[in-house]
């Protein structure tokens, strides 16, 4: 009675019902005569270590009994009791490595301290008789890995069973923290706004009203006197339920932003590196588990069938939602997160190397959630799995990968219709651009579509589109970066784009870490050929900086000779200055990798021609060609079956003239093969870069092709590959100094009317700074002179006649 007079302000007991309703939560009760048997003898609980319990607190305390993997009943002992003056739970549990977990309670004003092996009370071993089903279907619902032995699956279903009350029981069972509260700060001077009341539609008034009334049973939102109003959206799940959201778009718009991060993703997965095991584990609606400050709740009102509400849980729909819960999940795992846990909003995932270390990361994390009064959802958290779905990406031992899901989902969409839809195409394939090398260089055409002069979907844009999508299809596993191995980089450039790839070694074998590439501005492209290799080394270690900024020593390959050379440039001015001042930070070996042997950030591809001598093989790539497919219908059962723009583009392809369908099936202009636009680079490859071609210059390049095959544009494609082929520009920028040719020298009227000078330097500095020598003779007196200078600088000559050997 002392007990409930301290703590209760309400009791109810209900024997029919068999729950006990302490102020307003109602609890269950158990007739051990009729649910349980006793099966062993009597054991002694005691303290497993040295533990504090602090005043007007609860705590869980862990128990060490001799006995393993056993449900059973703990009864505390009354003397531990009145000498403690500690209120100890009887509870009904399960013994795990030897111990069981036991609720504390100290209503005292000071800190109570128990010692290692103190006996707390008995814990006696017991079978349950009347297993009701919705208890067993509770303990089969966790998502555990089904790999696990039975030993290691025994031990984690005990850990879960001991935490059962972290997890949710139905939609409205969440937590509440006290943690932190949601502010909303406005923009100096706004005043409230009242959005015109829309009608809810009626066949979902009903489920609206029930929903709004489960809202306020669960004190979630309450009545408000508001000035603010907005307006309910209602949204149909799958299921048929509803989801109700609010228009908080002009509450968003006056509200001064968070600026708190979200992790950077990229880091967090680095951060998995080396790990075996994982554990995703979801929030119960956590933005409803996070209180709203009282002074801003106000602002959060809306319209509902009861009248005006407002929020009392931080909502989801407010623009700052999501930096309060990753400052509170921060909060409440600091000195776990990087180590042993992520956390992204209301994502966390539990990484380990070992079984055992997994466990006991588990019981830090289930402590910190419990501490801080939060909630899991038990559907979506998955336990001690060798891989796992996080944050749209699947992670395990072996790397990363894009999520089957997603990309399935990518490879559903059609051809856009419009440059909005190829911006939103692009965005989503950023999202995983990692994964897919020469990503800029593929994508350029589609880029191209999103300019302001009007929207063009050429054939060149579906060759892009289609290839995004089957690259993404069989997107590598990327490796996590191990900075125990050698870092390798390889970078390349081509004339409108420049890729890298970073790569660990693991034997002999080189496995990627991530690719990255990006197009070429305006100016860039007129750099020559050496300056864009260069400028593809200086960017590529600026992307991956975050790896190599502090790595002893790693290797970098390129497939252009000249720039080992340019590296040891020793007066380096401007651009080249400032790009070797930033390579200079670096710690690398610079290797020459030809570019057959490049292959991965070779954005050219190097494949002979007569690997598609087969006439079947061919006519198979000219059908992988969506333009050349229109063309081959448009010839066999006219323009009937074409859309308009399909229509446009294959009229302009005709234009060209008899092109018709050969002999073989295939499609040929004036007997000639059509070549598909993803084999020209291996045709413009075959006739000017390999060995028995000679790199001939346009015009015979062009005439080399011309007799054997045809496609659109094939001209200038020929002038832009020789132009830009490094070999052939390393031929024509010839290193030997160029002479100026020799003249006849005017004879002077009078001494020192010709002067003749020179310079020379830098030599090695004097002690007053000077580093070049100056030297001055006249050409007709037999005086000369010198002086030392401390640098060499062209200025306008006051001489009538001035001669320089420089």
């Amino acid at each position: 009675m002392d007990f409930i007079t301290r703590t209760t302000r309400e009791l109810q007991i209900d024997i029919v019902g068999r729950t006990v309703c302490l102020n307003g939560e109602k609890v269950p009760f158990l007739n051990s005569s009729s649910s349980v048997r006793m099966v062993t003898g009597t054991l002694v609980a005691r303290v497993e270590s040295n533990t504090s319990v602090p005043a007007r607190s609860e705590k869980l305390v862990w128990l060490r009994v001799k006995s393993e993997d056993e449900q059973g009943i703990f009864e505390p002992d009354a003397n531990f009791t009145q000498a403690t003056g500690l209120l100890v739970s009887r509870v009904l549990t399960v013994s795990a490595d030897q111990k069981i977990p036991v609720r504390v309670c100290n209503l005292g004003s000071e800190e109570v301290l128990l010692y290692a092996n103190k006996a707390v009370g008995s814990f006696e071993a017991a079978d349950l008789i009347n297993n009701s089903a919705g208890t067993v279907k509770q303990l089969d619902c966790w998502v555990v890995n089904p790999d696990l032995d039975a030993a290691d699956r025994q031990r984690l279903l005990a850990l879960l069973k001991a935490n059962g009350d972290l997890f949710s029981t139905h939609e409205y069972d969440l937590g509440s923290t006290a943690l932190l509260k949601h502010r909303i700060e406005l923009q100096p001077g706004t005043q409230p706004y009242k959005q015109r009341q829309r009608p809810i539609p009626l066949p979902v008034r009903d489920q609206v009203d029930q929903k709004i009334g489960q809202m306020l049973e669960h004190d979630i939102i309450e009545p408000s006197n508001s000035p603010w109003a907005s307006n309910l959206i209602v949204v149909r799940k799958k299921s048929g339920d509803i989801r109700l959201c609010t228009d908080w778009r002009q509450l968003n718009a006056v509200t001064i932003k968070d600026a708190y991060p979200l992790p950077h993703l990229q880091q967090s997965m680095d951060a998995l590196a080396g790990c075996s095991w994982f554990t995703t584990i979801d929030c119960k609606q956590g933005f409803n588990q996070v209180v709203v400050d009282e002074a801003d709740r106000y602002k959060t009102a809306f319209y509902s069938t009861r009248g005006l509400m407002q929020f009392k849980k931080m909502g989801f729909g407010m623009c700052n939602s999501p930096a309060t819960f990753q400052r509170l999940m921060e909060l409440v795992m600091s000195g776990l997160t990087w180590e042993e846990v992520l956390v992204y909003v209301d994502d966390l995932i539990v990484f380990s190397r070992s079984f055992e270390e997994h466990l006991a990361s588990l019981r830090k994390v289930f402590d910190r959630l419990r501490a801080a009064g939060l909630k899991l959802n038990k559907d979506k958290s998955v336990f001690a799995h060798r891989s796992v779905k996080y944050l749209g990406h699947i992670v395990s031992r072996e790397g990363i990968r894009p999520d089957p899901d997603k990309v399935e989902a990518l490879a559903k969409i059609q051809s856009p219709s419009s440059a909005e839809e190829v911006r939103r195409f692009i965005g989503m394939l950023c999202f995983y651009r990692r994964f897919i090398r020469d990503f800029s260089k593929t994508a350029a055409p589609l880029h191209a579509a999103t300019q302001k002069t009007g929207f063009t979907w050429t054939d060149e844009c579906e060759t892009a589109f289609q290839t995004l999508k089957e690259q993404l299809g069989r997107a590598p596993v990327l490796r996590l970066p191990d900075f125990r191995r050698p870092f390798v980089l390889s970078c390349d450039a081509s004339a409108f784009a420049v890729g890298a790839v970073l790569c660990q070694r693991y034997g002999d074998a080189e496995l990627p870490v991530a690719f990255a590439s990006r197009t070429l501005n305006k100016a860039e492209r007129n750099y020559s050929a050496t300056d864009r290799e260069l400028l593809a080394l200086v960017w590529s270690l600026k992307h991956f900086r975050a790896y190599l900024c502090n790595v002893r020593d790693f290797t970098v390959f390129t497939d252009h000779q000249p720039l080992k050379g340019l590296l040891q440039t020793k007066e380096p001015e401007g651009r080249l200055a400032r790009w070797l001042d930033t390579i200079q930070q670096f710690n690398f070996a610079l290797c020459y990798r030809p570019g057959r042997e490049n292959v991965v950030p070779d954005v050219l591809s190097r494949t002979a021609v007569t690997q598609l001598a087969n006439r079947d093989d061919f006519l198979a790539e000219q059908l992988r060609d969506s333009l050349l497919q229109n063309v081959f219908k448009a010839i066999s059962d006219g323009f009937v079956h074409l859309s308009k723009g399909c229509r446009q583009r294959v009229e302009e392809f005709l234009a060209n003239g008899d092109i018709q369908i050969g002999q073989h099936g295939e499609l040929v202009r004036q007997g000639k093969p059509v070549v598909p636009s993803h084999l020209r680079a291996q045709f413009l490859a075959d006739a000017h870069d390999a060995a028995c071609s000679g790199h001939l210059g346009t015009d015979r390049t062009l005439d080399k092709l011309a007799d054997r095959c045809w496609w659109p544009g094939m001209h200038n494609d020929v002038k832009n590959w020789v132009a830009s082929c490094a070999a052939c520009l390393r031929r024509k920028n010839s290193s030997r100094p160029q002479r100026a040719p020799l003249q006849a020298t005017p004879l002077p009227s009078r001494p020192w009317e010709m002067v003749q000078i020179d310079i020379k330097g830098p030599l090695l500095r004097t002690p007053r700074g000077n580093s070049y020598v100056l030297s001055i003779a006249s050409v007709t007196a037999s005086q000369s002179g010198w002086r030392p200078a401390l640098y060499q600088a062209s200025r306008l000559s006051g001489w009538p006649t001035l001669w320089s050997g420089r």
